[in-house]
């Protein structure tokens, strides 16, 4: 064997793949293996870790720290491009050297990140307009619109928790957070990264990048909640910092060549390194694939410090950078992009409300075929094109993502601005083409018409919350209580008894009904004396309670139980309504339950209506959990409560011919009247309002 001349490595000449590994070109030449596939070995157990989370929650709970692994991975090779760059911060014009420095950090990055992640947004929201069911619409494209500024690590709204309690919707776009805050570290660490450039030497660098990670984990732990950690950059630069202070270490060495073969060659590695590498990839496997939910304030920093520690020993390592693995380390962006919005179509659509079924399955390797896909034939591609070439292609998917997020704004029309019908229907009658339109922008607009202009809200939350009504000239204290449907029928009764009252005070809930606390609705959990506190507070003439069915007043009565008396759930009721009655002055108004309706069905209403065909074998179908319980609840409190005022739907709804509900308008080319997730439609609220006009007629 010819003897390698001795040569020290210098390490501010290693440079990236397209693919995010690392090429050390002044050893190249010696070395079989240029690359460190090893980390791509751990970016590859970080994906599978994240997949299986994902895909089976139940049995991979820990699975989530594989996005932790990615934070440290992310650390390495920012430092990596960051040192590669930092030669023109040597020159005696700092000012001048600055914008080269930070110009060839971002374009590195984001020519990197960019392209597919606009790709794939594009395809999702496309894939949301003619694919997924109208219920996902307006949550995701807000959800869309954030990922498109790389802003997904934020809060839950509460509009995406009430769909989600529903489980109508899925955040096709929340996978994005963890690439949010990863270019929000690319704006703040340039800047770190010259304050320890330029004023320390590069041993006390590390030190540096320690004191940050303090602070940050110091931050995370005592200043955040568990949410807001787990969202804000500045609670994760600690994880990446891990990645810099590693790559910084690694740098320190100024390995010779023969230093250097010597120890990437497995065999002359010193055993206790073996076995201190081996424990850590074995622990942190075990702890990913461990079936039982462990606290993540514990987990978090010991799977982050592992990796760090697994990758500077890991160089070379024959089973971390086995060609298996390195693939699946390669296709791992593709893969985290793609199988998100694939789960959550096969969670809508697919699932059937199952854990698991053989569609997961199916979705699963949709999802491996088509991240093989785009980084075969398009993560190759692009990362092969010029820096114009590439600032073109990121132009042209950036606006295509703009016109389509935002093409409700672009192309807003209304039937009339001049209608006061909430429906927007001056003339009678629709066509079917013009009724499917409707029926589809209601369903998908239906939490934004819950907002009531006229009130004023005392938070942020929007219309799942307490606001009091403006612009009132009676002389009636009013209050409206209730689930969502307190809010969805806001407006109705603001318009129709604003001349009669002096106050109106409006309450609504996501999910939880007024007069009974389901132990199955942990959410729910003090509902009820909430309020009751606010009608005890305000003391209304008359109180509008309206809900919608959930699986609380409307479930079975326990076994052995014959008699409403007997029925733990009307107790409560009764209990609750005694208790609300004494402190209203003159009337309780109850709306009676409606039925529970298929949101999937209200899609194929205009069709059927079209078509003629069965629509009483249809309207059955349409209907998915009964209301008969619910109201022979609701009518044994009116028969105990001498201020209770029943609302009844019923009779608008009911068709004599079938003996059965019909929620739509069929006379109308099929006009819905409940939008899929379950509300009075603008047209369904139009049908009502003569009886609220007849209420407050009489106050």
């Amino acid at each position: 064997m010819t003897e390698l001349p001795l040569k020290t490595v210098d390490f501010e000449t290693i440079s990236a793949n397209s693919d995010g590994s690392v090429v050390i070109p002044e050893v190249a030449k010696h070395v079989t293996k240029q690359k460190r596939q090893d980390l791509q070995g751990i970016r590859g157990i970080a994906i599978i870790s994240v997949l299986c989370f994902h895909f089976l929650p139940s049995e991979f709970p820990n699975g989530y720290l594989g996005v932790d692994q990615f934070f440290v991975l992310s650390g390495f090779l920012m430092c990596m491009l960051l040192r590669r760059s930092s030669t023109s911060l040597k020159s005696e014009n700092f000012r001048s050297s600055v914008i080269p420095f930070a110009f060839d950090f971002y374009s590195r990055r984001l020519k990197r990140i960019v392209p597919l992640y606009l790709l794939i947004i594009l395809i999702s929201v496309l894939a949301l307009f003619y694919i997924f069911p109208d219920t996902a619409y307006e949550t995701n494209i807000s959800s869309g619109k954030r990922a498109l500024v790389f802003m997904s690590n934020r809060a839950t709204t509460q509009e995406e928790d009430y769909f989600s309690m529903l489980a109508i919707a899925v955040d096709i776009f929340t996978h994005t957070w963890s690439l949010s805050v990863e270019v929000q570290f690319y704006l703040i660490i340039p800047i770190l990264f010259i304050i320890g450039f330029k004023t320390l030497s590069d041993e006390f660098q590390v030190h540096f990048y320690v004191l940050l990670s303090a602070i940050s984990l110091v931050y995370s732990y005592c200043f955040c909640t568990e949410t807001q950690a787990f969202n804000s950059v500045f609670a994760r630069v600690w994880q990446f910092n891990i990645g810099i202070i590693l790559y910084l270490l690694t740098e320190s060495k100024k390995l010779s060549t023969d230093e250097y073969i010597s120890l990437i060659e497995s065999e002359n590695s010193p055993t206790y390194k073996k076995t201190i590498k081996y424990i850590l990839l074995i622990s942190i496997i075990w702890i990913v694939s461990y079936p039982v939910a462990w606290p993540s304030a514990i987990l978090r920093p010991i799977v982050t410090v592992s990796t760090g520690i697994l990758m500077f020993l890991s160089e070379n390592d024959g089973i971390l950078s086995s060609h298996t693995l390195t693939y699946v380390g390669d296709v791992s962006y593709s893969l985290y992009l793609i199988h998100w919005p694939l789960y959550a179509y096969w969670k809508l659509v697919l699932s059937d409300g199952s854990i698991c079924n053989t569609y997961l399955l199916l979705v699963l390797l949709i999802s491996i075929l088509a991240a093989v896909l785009s980084y075969e034939c398009y993560e190759k591609w692009y990362l092969k094109l010029s820096n114009k070439s590439l600032m073109i292609l990121c132009g042209i998917l950036l606006v295509l993502n703009a016109g389509t997020l935002f093409k409700d704004k672009l192309n807003f029309d209304s039937l009339s601005q001049n209608s006061t019908r909430l429906d927007g229907i001056i003339n009678g009658k629709v066509s079917f083409e013009l009724a499917e339109k409707l029926n589809h922008d209601w369903s998908i607009n239906d939490f934004k018409n819950l907002n009531v202009p006229s009130c004023d809200y005392e938070t942020e939350n929007g219309p799942l919350g307490w606001c009091r009504h403006k612009e009132l000239n009676g002389k009636y204290k009013l209050m409206l209580i209730g689930n969502s449907w307190a809010a969805n029928h806001g407006r109705i009764i603001y318009e129709e008894c604003r001349n009669r009252s002096k106050s109106i005070l409006q309450g609504s809930s996501q999910g939880c009904d007024p007069l009974y606390n389901s132990p199955e609705a942990t959410h729910c959990t003090g509902t009820v004396a909430k309020y009751r506190k606010g009608v005890v507070n305000e003391k209304p003439d008359f109180l509008f309670i309206t809900t919608k069915l959930f699986n609380s007043v409307g479930d079975p009565m326990p076994t052995g139980v014959t008699q409403l008396k007997d029925d733990p759930i009307y107790r409560a009721m009764k209990r609750h309504t005694d208790i609300l009655a004494e402190n209203v002055k003159y009337k309780l108004f109850l709306l009676k339950p409606l039925p529970h309706i298929d949101g999937e069905k209200v899609k194929d209403i205009v069709g059927m209506v079209k078509r003629r065909e069965d629509l009483k074998e249809f309207d059955k179908v349409l209907i998915k959990r009964s209301s008969d319980l619910a109201r022979r609840r609701y009518e044994q409190l009116f028969k105990n409560c001498k201020k209770c005022v029943s609302i009844d739907y019923m009779p608008l709804l009911w068709n004599s011919s079938t003996d059965y509900w019909r929620l739509y308008d069929e006379n109308n080319s099929g006009l819905t009247y409940i939008t899929s997730p379950n509300h009075l439609s603008p047209h369904g609220l139009e049908l009502v309002r003569n009886i609220y006009t007849e209420i407050c007629r009489t106050l």
